[in-house]
């Protein structure tokens, strides 16, 4: 592994980090897709975005994350959204 890589991969997990504590701090959830955790059991964590911030903005994945069926029914339906 070159130092140019090992930097970059430090580099994007302190970013990662970074961006996962901003959005704790402004909404009181932390959603990063890419969590083990999250992955074996997704239910805890969409129950508590449910709850808490069913319109999420999820700074990792760079957009938005939709908890509740309704929600995701009227994106899905709206031509405004592609």
């Amino acid at each position: 592994m070159s130092v140019r890589t090992r930097i970059d991969d430090l580099w994007m997990a302190t970013r990662g980090a970074v961006l996962l504590a901003a959005e704790r701090l402004e909404t009181g959830v932390g959603f990063n897709p890419l969590d083990p955790e999250l992955r074996r059991d997704p239910y805890p964590y969409y129950a508590r975005l449910r709850e808490t911030d069913p319109f999420h903005r999820c700074r990792n994945a760079d957009g938005w994350v939709l908890s509740r069926y309704a929600d995701v029914l009227a994106v899905l339906r709206d031509p405004a959204f592609s």
